[in-house]
């Protein structure tokens, strides 16, 4: 797919986030924020404000341009100053005129609970949170679409890579015998000593070797 084109269309749209969770993966957010066109985040949200203040900070905002705010009316404020907002808690900016949520917290708990807040103010989910996501996304993103918004996975990450790879595999027309976690880390069979060996540590396997050709089995046995 032409990235290019694909977007060209929404060039003059701007799209503005608020994003959950300020480790990691939220810090990389902001950072490439700056740089895509059309996408704005100007608000972070982590368990303490100073943390999100810290964070975008790190990703070079002017401490003079960041506002911790505690209450809606200090975030309504601040955004209308053209402030980049850190809050300590989601429900203190959904009043804010942004149209998507990213939660990015890794807590499944809070997770749950941000997502559905963030629908009830109608605003898109993206989760990045895979451990809320595998329990409850269907439930979220039911409620979404019942009210005209959006609940998605992260595109690039395990879950998104691999719903992509099993329909594209369907799409195609090939029948799909097993599907399992699309992992960062690479398992590595050796069938003289019969062991696997993954991030360091060789466990033995006896008889694994005998499981990795189907052979005349057929693949439900498998």
């Amino acid at each position: 797919m032409n990235h290019l084109r694909y977007f060209a269309a929404r060039r003059d749209r701007r799209v503005e986030c608020a994003i959950v969770g300020t480790g990691g993966f939220g810090r990389s957010f902001l950072v490439q924020a700056h740089h895509v066109q059309g996408l704005g985040c100007r608000v972070a949200v982590d368990r303490d404000s100073s943390i999100a203040t810290a964070v975008l900070r790190s990703t070079g905002i002017d401490g003079a341009n960041i506002v911790e705010c505690a209450d809606a009316d200090a975030a309504r404020t601040a955004w209308d100053a053209g402030k980049a907002i850190a809050a300590g808690d989601l429900a203190v900016v959904l009043g804010l005129p942004f149209e998507v949520v990213l939660e990015s917290t890794g807590n499944p708990e809070a997770g749950a609970r941000h997502a559905r807040i963030a629908i009830e103010a109608d605003k898109h989910v993206v989760m990045v949170t895979k451990e809320t996501d595998s329990v409850v996304g269907p439930v979220l993103a039911r409620m979404a679409a019942a009210r005209g918004r959006v609940v998605t996975p992260v595109d690039g990450d395990q879950p998104s890579l691999l719903i992509g790879l099993a329909t594209w595999a369907q799409v195609i027309g090939l029948k799909i015998v097993a599907a399992g976690k699309s992992s960062e880390y690479d398992f590595v069979f050796d069938p003289e000593s019969e062991t696997i060996t993954s991030n360091g540590r060789t466990v033995p396997v006896p008889g694994f070797g005998a499981w990795i050709e189907a052979g005349d089995r057929p693949w439900a046995q498998v």
